[in-house]
């Protein structure tokens, strides 16, 4: 009891520190969301579907039908303003961001759960950049949490963990329908079947079967609700600005990227890999290291409770782009791995990034500087700028860095002093 109680009184803490960050001002994201939202309400029950209206979103349909909802109720108080859009968006975040707080107390323990509260990346992930990303940890790891429930259920025989498979199988898809970062999820989890036989095959390939079939249904009802356009405009529209979107200008700029120029030149990456039909050039390594991290680490995990915190790992680590908003993929691992000093360099390094880097301060908007008014004394996040020293792509190496030394002590079990000397050789 006395463990929850300071989970509640951080919690709250945490969520009044997110909606005063919110105030201090936004990005081009918000201006963006505030754009869908518009949008939908001035046509949505007519049939308008968002990836005909605007080139500016790339994610699953979900998050605008959550948006005219949003600009409807506003609309209605007559609060139409972007200041009071903001908060709004960023008091649902941090709720999503305090039941993802809550999860991981039950499944991975308080002291993760603190960590992930306090660390000040998901501050301000959410508090300014305020993006969609940790929702859908949030829902994913709700459909994780129910799912090793279910596996107790059938390791106890008990016929109803199909209810709660299936369960877990809609959830995941409605997590897709928002934004695709778990797409290749299902094949961790067929992995994790197959060294561990958790359920009944025919299980599994239903399991597997439900959430894609909710992703590419979900954009199927667009095209066929879309009133404004053609459905060919609509299908093309979807293909373009959703499974072709390559992240603007910083597609193969991350570190990741930096790291296979060593080996291979960009143009040879571009030239000699654009032949597979759905991954190419710099998405064909993702792929491949992101299945190939998955087929290893399984293969030699213990405690099967962290494979969707090693799947988010890798998520980060082997993207071929790089954005603020991507920060907080890696931010559930870091939490549970919080013994590996790798995990707090890598809050610390994002943080300077996020409140000191080129994000911080971009012409044309209110932005940072970022100073908290406390009474009449102004509290910086940060003390100087870096805004020509740092980049996001550090953040990621570190990211990289973790999975492989997770992978090295899954097999080769090192002592602390072998730890220490690596980091220390890297640094």
């Amino acid at each position: 009891m006395k463990g929850f109680f300071v989970f509640s009184s951080v919690a709250v803490v945490v969520f009044i520190l997110k909606l005063s960050i919110s105030t201090l001002g936004y990005n081009n994201d918000i201006e963006i969301w505030k754009h869908v939202s518009r949008g939908m309400l001035d046509g949505f029950l007519n049939g308008r579907v968002i990836y005909t209206y605007t080139q500016f979103y790339n994610h699953g349909p979900i998050r605008s039908y959550a948006l005219y909802f949003l600009a409807f109720a506003l609309n209605k108080l007559s609060l139409n303003d972007m200041y009071t859009f903001h908060i709004w968006v960023v008091f649902f975040l941090s709720i999503f961001d305090t039941i993802m707080a809550l999860l991981i107390w039950k499944i991975f323990g308080k002291v993760s759960s603190l960590i992930y509260l306090l660390n000040p990346v998901s501050l301000l992930i959410t508090g300014y950049h305020s993006q969609i990303e940790s929702t859908t940890i949030m829902i994913g790891l709700l459909s994780w949490f129910v799912l090793l429930k279910a596996k107790d259920l059938y390791e106890k025989k008990n016929p109803k963990y199909k209810k709660l498979l299936i369960a877990s199988a809609i959830i995941l898809g409605f997590s897709l329908g928002i934004k695709h970062v778990l797409f290749f999820f299902p094949f961790y989890v067929f992995l994790m079947h197959r060294r561990n036989k958790i359920f009944k095959t025919s299980d599994i390939i239903t399991y597997i079967f439900i959430p894609y079939f909710i992703f590419f249904g979900l954009f199927g009802i667009e095209i066929l609700r879309d009133s404004y356009h053609p459905a060919a405009i609509t299908f093309r529209n979807i293909k373009m600005f959703v499974f072709d979107y390559r992240s603007g200008g910083l597609y193969g700029t991350s570190g990741f990227a930096q790291l296979l120029h060593l080996f291979l030149p960009a143009a040879y990456i571009q030239k000699y890999f654009s032949w597979t039909p759905f991954f190419k050039d710099y998405s064909f390594f993702f792929v491949t290291s992101l299945l190939l991290f998955g087929v290893l680490a399984i293969n030699k995990v213990k405690d099967i409770k962290i494979v969707y915190p090693l799947y988010l790992l890798a998520m980060f680590a082997f993207s071929p782009s790089l954005a603020n908003q991507y920060m907080a993929v890696p931010l559930l691992a870091m939490s549970v791995f919080y013994k590996n000093i790798i995990a707090f360099i890598y809050f610390l390094n994002t943080y300077i990034y996020l409140a000191a880097g080129p994000s911080a301060n971009i012409s044309g908007l209110v932005r940072y500087q970022m100073n908290l008014l406390i009474g009449n004394i102004k509290v910086p996040f940060f003390p100087w700028s870096m805004s020509t020293q740092h980049q996001d792509k550090y953040s990621q190496v570190w990211a990289i860095l973790l999975a492989i030394l997770l992978l090295y002590q899954m097999y080769y079990t090192p002592t602390r002093k072998q730890v220490v000397n690596i980091i220390k050789n890297y640094l």
